[in-house]
């Protein structure tokens, strides 16, 4: 056997365990529920049972290089403890990560042949974030205008002091939206996979995360996050496409699913399982009735 290294990705449901060689292929694994309602010292005698089912697969000519664990969100070195990582954040206003930031930033330079008009985001911090160092980080994208945040005229929250429109030909317009805002969560808004596991049960959560129609308690379903998103899409965000500018959209996973369900025509049984990568731009280069004329993925 060559020498190996053992990852761990410690979940909030799942905890997967591999042995694998230098070249990253895996050579053995181990996966189980992760004991999160047990408490953190149940969740670290798992860790150190897939370690040790993993290293009785070695011969003593082997050499073990290391051991890594992935957890979910960033960890406190000295105890262990991971910080607070929502992953239902929903209309949480929690600011960007520093891997958010990051891949903020890759985004941009993968949008540097672009050149951006207008923008629109959600009116959550670490959307309105992302647009600011999309838009900063290459010069290009901008075409030398600055970035500023404004209300459009049937905003609800324009008032009369804040009518100067500003002179298109330095500026760049952000319009935030509460259209765009990501699907409301209800009772789960604000937890990660883990609590509500314990809480309601690892089945209905999936439920609640993967359904089209089905409500948390409280919350949005997709379906009805697609109703506030689409009909702002085709109204405000296509009126600038047909006028011949070049929209960016900064907002979350549900709502950019939305429009994209509608912009693709996807079922709602299929739009679900859709996964959009973060940092990763979507271009879609359309004709003045709002028909794809071309797709791409800025994944490199």
């Amino acid at each position: 056997m060559p020498t190996c290294v053992i990852g761990i990705d410690l979940g909030g449901t799942q905890l997967r365990a591999v042995l694998a060689d230098r070249e990253g292929t895996i050579l053995q694994q181990v996966r189980m529920p992760t004991a999160s309602a047990a408490g953190p010292a149940a969740v670290v005698a798992q860790i150190v049972t897939c370690v040790e089912q993993l290293q009785a697969w070695l011969t003593p000519e082997d050499t073990l290089l290391g051991i890594g664990v992935g957890a979910p969100g960033p960890v406190e070195p000295q105890h262990g403890i991971v910080f607070y990582t929502p992953n239902m954040r929903g209309w949480v206003d929690v600011p960007l990560s520093e891997r958010g930031r990051a891949e903020a930033t890759i985004a941009s330079t993968r949008l540097r042949d672009y050149r951006v008009n207008v923008c629109f985001t959600s009116m959550l911090m670490r959307a309105m974030e992302t647009a600011v160092i999309c838009l900063t980080e290459c010069d290009e994208i901008c075409d030398g205008k600055i970035p500023v945040f404004k209300h459009a005229a049937d905003d609800p929250n324009w008032h009369g002091w804040d009518k100067y429109d500003g002179d298109p030909s330095l500026e760049l317009p952000i319009f935030p939206t509460p259209a765009l805002d990501e699907r409301h969560y209800g009772d789960l808004q604000g937890l990660n996979k883990a609590e509500t596991a314990a809480k309601f049960g690892a089945e209905q959560v999936h439920e609640w995360r993967r359904s089209f129609s089905t409500r948390p308690p409280g919350g949005e379903s997709l379906e009805d996050t697609m109703k506030r998103t689409v009909p702002f899409f085709r109204d405000r965000i296509m009126s600038h496409i047909k006028h011949g500018d070049n929209v960016l959209v900064s907002a979350h996973g549900n709502s950019l699913r939305s429009i994209i369900m509608d912009v693709e025509q996807i079922p709602g049984d299929e739009i679900v399982k859709l996964e959009l990568g973060t940092g990763v731009p979507i271009v879609y280069e359309m004709d003045q009735t709002g028909q794809v004329l071309k797709k791409e993925i800025l994944n490199t």
